[in-house]
C-alpha cells in the first residue's frame, strides 16, 4: 500500500509546512498612548513568510504594498486615531488575517487657541473642499477676530458660515466675513449674542469655509496672528496661544 502523500508547499494555504505572514510593530504610540505633536513614526518588522506591507490610519484606506518597514504620518487632527500595520505572504496572495489596531490621542494643541480641521485635506482641480476653523479649549469665548492668508492661484473660497460652537443655549452667532479672492484674504468678525450663560468655553467649530480648488500642487491657510483676537464676556482680550493652519493637496 502507498503511503499519502505529505504536501509540503509553503506557498499554499493548504500545506502542512505554511506559516501565515504577521507582522509587529517595534516602536510607535502603543495603545492609549498621548502625544503631544501632530506627526509620528511607526517601525515595525514581519516574520520569515512576510514579503511585504500595508498600512491605514484610521478608515483612509489601505496603502499600497510594499517592502517598507515604517510609516511616517503628519497632519494628524487632534483626537483620537487608530493605526494597523499588515504583512503579505511571499506567495503575494495571503494576507495577515488578524493584525493589531493601535489606538493612541493626539493632543498637539494647547488652548486658548484656533486651529483647522481638518489639517490637510485632499482635492481634485475643480472640486469643492471644505475646512472648519475651531476654538480649542477656550473659556467664556464671547467673540473672535480671525484673520487668514491663502494662495488665490490655487484656491478660491466662496462662503463663510458660522459654525455650531456660537450658537445655542438660547443664542444665535453673529458672523461678519470679508472674502477677497484677487488677494487671497479674509477676514472674519464673530460673535454669540442671547446665550445664558453669554460666553462658550471647551473645543468647537467657530466658522466652515467652503471653498474649491482651482489648480495643482499645496495652498496653505494661515493665520495672521497680528489681526487675531479672542475676546471673552467682559469684553478683555484673551491672548490665543496657538494658530494652526490648514493645508489642501490638489491633484
Amino acid at each position: 500500500m502507498t503511503p499519502p502523500q505529505i504536501f509540503t508547499n509553503p506557498m499554499d494555504t493548504a500545506s502542512s509546512t505554511f506559516v501565515s505572514p504577521f507582522s509587529t510593530i517595534i516602536s510607535g504610540p502603543e495603545d492609549g498612548d498621548i502625544i503631544t505633536t501632530e506627526s509620528v513614526i511607526f517601525n515595525w518588522k514581519g516574520n520569515s513568510s512576510a514579503y511585504q506591507f500595508s498600512y491605514m490610519i484610521d478608515s483612509s484606506g489601505w496603502s499600497t504594498s510594499a517592502g517598507y518597514t515604517s510609516a511616517y504620518l503628519e497632519y494628524l487632527d487632534e483626537g483620537q486615531h487608530t493605526f494597523i500595520v499588515r504583512a503579505l505572504h511571499l506567495n503575494t496572495t495571503s494576507v495577515e488575517s488578524n493584525p493589531h489596531v493601535t489606538l493612541f490621542t493626539v493632543d498637539a494643541v494647547k488652548g486658548p487657541s484656533a486651529m483647522f480641521t481638518p489639517r490637510r485635506i485632499y482635492a481634485a482641480v475643480g472640486q469643492p473642499f471644505t475646512f472648519s476653523v475651531s476654538a480649542e479649549e477656550v473659556n467664556s469665548l464671547y467673540g473672535a477676530r480671525l484673520s487668514i492668508r491663502y494662495d488665490p492661484a490655487k484656491v478660491a473660497v466662496d462662503t463663510i458660515s458660522p459654525g455650531s460652537m456660537m450658537q445655542g443655549n438660547g443664542g444665535s452667532a453673529i458672523l461678519l466675513p470679508t472674502i477677497d479672492n484677487a488677494t487671497g484674504t479674509i477676514l472674519v468678525d464673530i460673535a454669540t449674542v442671547g446665550r445664558h450663560p453669554k460666553g462658550v468655553s471647551g473645543s468647537g467649530t467657530l466658522a466652515v469655509l467652503k471653498c474649491r480648488a482651482l489648480t495643482m500642487g499645496n495652498a496653505d491657510f494661515t493665520f495672521v496672528r497680528s489681526d487675531c483676537s479672542y475676546r471673552d464676556t467682559l469684553n478683555t482680550p484673551v491672548a490665543i496661544r496657538d494658530l494652526v493652519g490648514g493645508r489642501v493637496v490638489i491633484r
